[in-house]
């Protein structure tokens, strides 16, 4: 921190911060876009991939800046209904997808605010069966084993979105990750503000995301506090 030059713009493609992430899961920095947060990536992708009276698909419950931004983007929102036990049928909602011409599908997993999550092979299943913009939203999925972040460069439709503000305890720094294939990742960053992160933020979590022993450990405590 001493030696941070507060005169200049900061990195905008954040490579410190996306470099330690990828780094902490293994996967390719080139395939990274960081956000000021994962609300401005939502924002960011309704806007870039969706036009005026486009249809997305998004489920209830769930986060409810989905269909925030859904609506300020003056978006169609087709709202799939959870069952009682707040689970999802997979085969109704691809059903829906391939006929009521849905553009982008989004959904936290696991959810918040349910906890309830959507297993690896229905989401799977899900993208070997629609073509629709998939972005799952995997902010607690540190919590849990059923990420299909390894799956990006296999699904061309497929956007993850990872936050630091909840296993790394960093919200108030604004801080998030969208990833994805290389052809969508290039409309992303095209897509961005050039200084979306600012250089302080960027700085910290490198050096947080860096310490891969703390972060397992924190995650651990966590878990083991909810048993």
């Amino acid at each position: 921190i001493k030696k941070f030059e507060f005169n200049r713009y900061p990195d905008p493609m954040a490579k410190g911060a996306c470099g330690a992430f990828a780094e902490l899961f293994g996967i390719n920095s080139d395939y990274i876009t960081a956000g000021n947060g994962s609300d401005e990536l939502i924002s960011m992708l309704l806007g870039a991939f969706l036009q005026k009276g486009d249809k997305i698909m998004t489920f209830s419950p769930d986060f409810t800046m989905y269909s925030f931004y859904s609506g300020l983007f003056e978006l169609e929102n087709s709202v799939y209904i959870k069952d009682e036990d707040f689970n999802v049928d997979i085969n109704e909602v691809i059903k829906r997808l391939n006929t009521e011409n849905i553009k982008l599908v989004i959904f936290s997993n696991p959810c918040n605010p349910t906890a309830v999550g959507i297993e690896r092979n229905d989401i799977i299943k899900l993208l070997d069966n629609t073509q629709v913009i998939t972005v799952i939203d995997e902010a607690y999925m540190d919590f849990w084993n059923q990420s299909v972040l390894d799956l990006i460069e296999e699904y061309e439709n497929l956007i993850i979105l990872k936050t630091c503000s909840k296993a790394f305890g960093l919200a108030s720094l604004r801080c998030g990750f969208a990833i994805s294939g290389k052809k969508m990742t290039d409309h992303i960053r095209n897509a961005k503000s050039p200084y979306n992160v600012n250089g302080l933020t960027q700085i910290i979590v490198k050096a947080i995301l860096s310490k891969k022993e703390f972060i397992a450990n924190a995650v651990n405590e966590v878990k083991e506090s909810a048993n």
